[in-house]
């Protein structure tokens, strides 16, 4: 389906309505249809080509004024549409639904597990905890409005297939967020422990390394391998954030990240690696300096992440491999920056200047001045909702030996906790710690903080582990 859409969106994708037009079986339906691209691109409006629901495609007429901003399109059904991407059954890559919200019906047994467990003082899903059939049939009819065409099942499918999850729920668009603001509001709250929905806690922005207000320790400093700062980001409309995006969505954001990558400055010059077109040489390397990531994953999977897959996944590296990007892995973008050795300052002030060419770049190339889909309470918008706000993640990576001999990383968790940070293992979220007791520290929010907050957070944990460290080797020496 073509959407006709304002001209100062998405001008820069007229080469991705061209080449889609272009691509289609039937050669003179390609004639036809690269022919309307040329009319309504020439008259000023912008293309976009998303998924239809229909098994159809469509013969499309185009009737233009005078003014480049009014562009009528009349379609009628003449061909089968693409087939949806073929579903293995593969749980790790593939959207399987849970078998009652499939058929948009209260998945009762499920929760009813999952809230007991709650009542017992286990875990329990902040979705599970306050959805209630009444809430389901409230909203299971309804649409978000935006471009995601979310539904309440896709947003809560995580959640009753994978009861150990955090959150339980994702967003489809950013209008998910207030569609269905009475499941959304007390996860997000629950969530961003001292974050409240309202003017008075609207999400605010601060990236600048003098408004961090803490410093590591040299006994840190020892400690600390390599030290990271990721954010995640989702392009505006007219791009379709990816749980519920096309190939097509998904090849447009690629396309735009390799037009935004040739304007950087030369401290941030990369390459744009496609996942489809990758040799084995390339694979192996990106692979050996951890920068690509694989698209297998049964909870992202469960809201629509790897469909399509590899179709307009990539990876952006730049030259020195400090700054890099995830192309549609979950969120369109996750920009970060990563050093060697503890220089946790040198990494965010290299990461916002990665941020500002990325972000001006956009906003050139689409004639857009507001290029990330914002929400004016909740800041950067994400498919998470774990990753609002700020969508940042401040790390390092800590040999801690002792402390993880006697506490254990769940131990060392609680121990971050208290100052709002986490504790994973080496190789990320869910993982367990190697033999060398290497363990990541990062800041456990995202939301109700600025991101140079959220750093001073993270390295006052790392300071205090490394307090800890030091006694414990102490008190070993002396065995």
């Amino acid at each position: 389906m073509l959407r006709i859409l304002n001209p100062r969106h998405v001008r820069a994708l007229a080469p991705v309505a061209r080449r889609t037009f272009a691509s289609q079986a039937n050669p003179e339906d390609s004639k036809q249809r690269a022919a309307v691209a040329a009319t309504v691109l020439a008259a000023g409006a912008s293309l976009y080509w998303v998924s239809q629901p229909a098994s159809c495609q469509k013969k499309t007429t185009v009737t233009t004024t005078t003014t480049t901003t009014v562009t009528t399109v009349v379609e009628e059904d003449i061909h089968p549409k693409k087939a949806s991407p073929k579903n293995s059954g593969d749980p790790m890559q593939d959207l399987v639904m849970d078998a009652n919200l499939a058929r948009n019906e209260y998945p009762a047994a499920k929760l009813a597990i999952e809230k007991a467990s709650l009542k017992a003082g286990k875990h329990c899903s902040h979705m599970a905890e306050y959805i209630t059939p009444e809430m389901f049939d409230k909203y299971k009819n309804i649409k978000s409005g935006g471009l995601g065409e979310w539904t309440f099942a896709r947003a809560i499918n995580t959640g009753v297939m994978f009861p150990r999850a955090y959150m339980g729920i994702h967003a489809g668009d950013p209008e998910s967020y207030d569609t269905f603001i009475d499941m959304y509001k007390p996860c997000v709250e629950r969530y961003h422990t001292g974050f409240k929905w309202d003017k008075e806690h609207a999400h605010r922005t601060d990236l600048k390394v003098s408004s961090v207000t803490e410093d590591l320790t040299p006994a840190a400093k020892k400690l600390i391998v390599s030290s990271r700062i990721r954010v995640a980001r989702n392009l505006a409309a007219p791009f379709i954030m990816n749980p519920n995006g096309t190939s097509e969505s998904r090849i447009a954001v690629l396309d735009m990240v390799r037009k935004c990558a040739e304007t950087f400055p030369p401290e941030l010059e990369g390459t744009v690696y496609a996942h489809a077109d990758l040799t084995p040489e390339e694979e192996k390397q990106l692979i050996d300096d951890h920068i690509l990531f694989k698209g297998r994953d049964a909870r992202q999977a469960a809201c629509g992440y790897h469909t399509y897959w590899p179709d307009g996944r990539g990876v952006f590296c730049s030259k020195d491999k400090t700054f890099n990007m995830w192309i549609n892995e979950g969120d369109h973008l996750r920009i970060m920056c990563l050093f060697q050795g503890s220089d946790i300052k040198g990494v965010l002030a290299k990461l916002e200047k990665g941020i500002s060419a990325m972000e001006t770049a956009i906003s050139k190339v689409t004639n857009n001045p507001k290029p990330i889909a914002q929400h004016p309470i909740l800041g950067c918008i994400t498919c998470c909702p774990t990753n609002l706000g700020t969508g940042c993640r401040a790390s390092v990576m800590m040999d801690v030996p002792h402390l993880m001999k006697k506490y254990g990383l769940h131990g060392i968790d609680e121990l971050c906790a208290k100052n709002h940070c986490q504790a994973r293992g080496s190789t990320g979220e869910f993982s367990e710690v190697t033999e060398s007791a290497r363990c990541d520290i990062s800041n456990r929010y995202r939301l109700g903080y600025s991101e140079a907050e959220l750093v001073s957070q993270m390295i006052r944990t790392a300071n205090l582990l490394a307090e800890l460290e030091e006694a414990e080797t102490k008190a070993s020496s002396k065995l």
